[in-house]
C-alpha cells in the first residue's frame, strides 16, 4: 500500500512536470523536459467513493531543445484521481533561462497509471495549455498554446514532450 501511494505521488508529480514541459517548446515546434518530483501531498481520499482522491504535486525540470534549451522549469499541479485515472484540476509554472522567462497554465490534462501484476509501475498522460506571460527571447510565446505527452522514466522522474500549436 505504501509503495502504491508513493508511486501515485511520483506519478502525479510527473504528470505535473510533463505539463510544464509544454511551456518550453520553441516557436518552431518542440522541446523535451526531464523532470523530477520535488514535493507531493500524497493521495488524499475524498471519502465519497472508493479510489476517488486528490493530490497536489511540485516538480522541477531541465529543458532540452527549443528556445529555452538549458532552462529550468518549476511548477505544480492538482490532480483528481478516480482509481487508475486522473484529471488535472490545475497546473502552472515558470520556465527561466538568462534572457527569457515564460509562465504557463495548463488548461487540461489526463493521466493513466500503468499497472503490472496489480501494482502501479508508472504513468502516461496528455494535456494542453498556453503561455500566460513571456519575456525576453521568449516574448513571441505570449498567449500561444501547446500540447504535451508525458511518461515515467524511473522513481520520481518523468519526461514531457511539448509541441507548440
Amino acid at each position: 500500500m505504501i509503495y502504491r501511494m508513493r508511486l501515485l505521488q511520483c506519478l502525479g508529480v510527473a504528470g505535473s512536470l510533463v505539463l510544464c514541459a509544454n511551456a518550453l517548446a520553441d516557436s518552431e515546434g518542440s522541446a523535451r523536459l526531464s523532470c523530477y518530483a520535488i514535493g507531493h501531498s500524497g493521495a488524499e481520499p475524498l471519502g465519497d467513493r472508493e479510489g476517488h482522491s486528490i493530490a497536489q504535486d511540485q516538480y522541477s525540470c531541465g529543458v532540452q531543445g527549443g528556445l529555452l534549451d538549458g532552462g529550468v522549469v518549476t511548477g505544480g499541479a492538482v490532480w483528481e484521481y478516480d482509481k487508475a485515472n486522473a484529471v488535472q484540476l490545475s497546473g502552472s509554472g515558470v520556465t527561466r533561462k538568462p534572457g527569457a522567462t515564460a509562465a504557463y497554465q495548463n488548461t487540461e490534462g489526463k493521466l493513466a497509471l500503468t499497472m503490472t501484476n496489480g501494482k502501479v509501475t508508472g504513468f502516461t498522460g496528455t494535456g494542453r495549455g498556453h503561455y500566460t506571460m513571456a519575456t525576453g527571447a521568449a516574448a513571441a510565446w505570449n498567449g500561444k498554446g501547446y500540447s504535451f505527452t508525458f511518461a515515467t522514466t524511473g522513481p520520481s522522474s518523468f519526461v514531457v514532450d511539448v509541441k507548440m500549436d
